[in-house]
């Protein structure tokens, strides 16, 4: 499964989710908060919610979870 993220310097780029090293957060940027999924990467969009930002990590998480028991 394929997923769009921002490395630190704001570029759009496409990784296979079982390739990324997780490591996720949720962290405040600007007035809104952000899902870090790995060092340098960042879900791409943005939440002015916290709570939006999580659920967005913890789906996240359930998904590459369905990917990993899948195989």
């Amino acid at each position: 499964m394929l997923i769009g993220l921002r490395n630190k310097n704001g570029e759009l780029k496409v990784k296979d989710i079982l390739d990324l090293n997780m490591d996720m957060s949720v962290e405040k940027y600007g007035d809104g908060y952000r899902v870090k999924i790995s060092r340098g990467y960042y879900l791409d969009g943005e939440y002015t919610e916290k709570e939006d930002a999580e659920a967005a990590l913890y789906n996240i998480a359930n998904i590459r979870n369905e990917l990993e028991t899948a195989q």
